[in-house]
């Protein structure tokens, strides 16, 4: 028998929406309208977004642009609260950093950095494949892309009510291939993941 994940949650019992939580200081949030599903603003510790009763499972980073990404490994001290934050992130099995740019976006270099797009993807790369945070990049952000993220949140959602999202399947060493899913439902092609 399947060991029972424990969630602050019961499996659906009721016909209440699930609740996706967006950090107090995520600046541009997605909305998720039209989806059923709630928003509530709450501080986070790490990532931005994640689901209530699943906040020890989910964690979603959200990188607007590429030049945020720059920023974030420009220096020497911001490529280590960069590191610190994939360290926090491996602790939950469901993670990703979701980037709303084109996957070609990731080869030109920064206006406003000195490092050269080359050495920029290596830090990101390396930071993805060494705490096994993959990075999906969704495109501008448009209703088709957030249809995408939210696809994302209603596959965490969908099997965590089957029950299957548990210690054995969620091992926190090895999170899941949620990004490889077909996204078929919503009449998208598969999102590019990088790590």
């Amino acid at each position: 028998m399947q060991p029972k994940l424990r969630s602050r949650l019961p499996r659906k019992t009721s016909s209440s929406p699930p609740v996706i939580i967006v950090d107090t200081r995520e600046q541009r949030p997605w909305t998720f309208k039209g989806t059923g599903w709630c928003v509530k603003r709450k501080r986070l510790l790490t990532g931005d977004y994640t689901i209530h009763g699943l906040e020890d499972i989910l964690r979603v980073e959200r990188k607007g642009n590429v030049e945020e990404m720059y920023q974030n490994v420009c220096t020497l001290e911001r490529r280590k609260d960069l590191y610190e934050k994939f360290k926090r992130m491996a602790e939950f099995p469901c993670r990703m950093v979701v980037v709303e740019i084109n996957p070609n976006d990731l080869s030109k270099d920064s206006r406003y950095c000195k490092m050269k797009a080359k050495n920029f993807l290596d830090n990101w790369l390396s930071l993805s494949l060494t705490f096994s945070v993959p990075l999906l990049c969704v495109g501008p952000r448009t209703g088709k892309q957030v249809k995408r993220v939210y696809a994302v949140f209603e596959k965490v959602w969908d099997l965590w009510v089957k029950g299957c999202l548990g210690p054995r399947e969620m091992s926190r060493n090895s999170g899941p291939q949620l990004t490889k899913f077909r996204l078929s439902h919503t009449s998208m092609r598969d999102p590019v993941v990088l790590g």
